[in-house]
């Protein structure tokens, strides 16, 4: 169960709803390409290294991109627990060198799946690039969910104690 605050005039009470796993997966699904969706517009607005065609094409490359982070992320995680499951230095560098091969190397294959699937309807130039516009879906998508908790069940029983 998720705790909300309603709060008219005066916060009186505590409402407490539940989320099905199912509505957490498609608000944080939507939330994020929202969010990236935002990012990549403004990154379009303020940046000649990155042209799209036009807005629906923004929509669904979000969507591609958020598709392909979670999968990067996955694996970077699988990786990661198998290497921390080992002992020893020999595996603790592997670890790292294994986490940042694929984090360097996921961003080329993030640009040859945003080629692949909309070809010349969409335009990132430069690796940099790629790679501030995922640090800063990442970055904006981190600060929402912060956002987020912080609206939580503590900061609703700070509000109610004060009125």
């Amino acid at each position: 169960m998720v705790p909300y605050s309603v709060t008219a005039v005066k916060p009186s009470r505590d409402v407490w709803i539940s989320i099905t796993t199912a509505q957490a997966w498609l608000l944080s699904w939507v939330s994020d390409i929202l969010i990236s969706i935002a990012v990549l517009n403004l990154a379009i607005e303020y940046s000649n290294r990155i042209i799209i065609d036009s807005f629906t094409v923004s929509i669904l490359t979000a969507a591609l991109m958020k598709a392909l982070l979670v999968i990067i992320l996955r694996l970077e995680s699988g990786v990661s627990g198998y290497f921390e499951s080992r002992g020893g230095a020999a595996w603790k560098s592997l670890h790292l060198l294994s986490t940042f091969a694929l984090l360097f190397l996921s961003k080329f294959v993030i640009l040859e799946a945003v080629n692949f699937v909309f070809g010349d309807h969409v335009e990132i130039t430069g690796y940099i690039t790629i790679v501030l516009l995922v640090i800063a879906m990442m970055g904006a998508s981190f600060l929402m969910r912060l956002v987020y908790a912080t609206l939580g069940p503590v900061a609703a029983r700070k509000t109610s104690a004060t009125a």
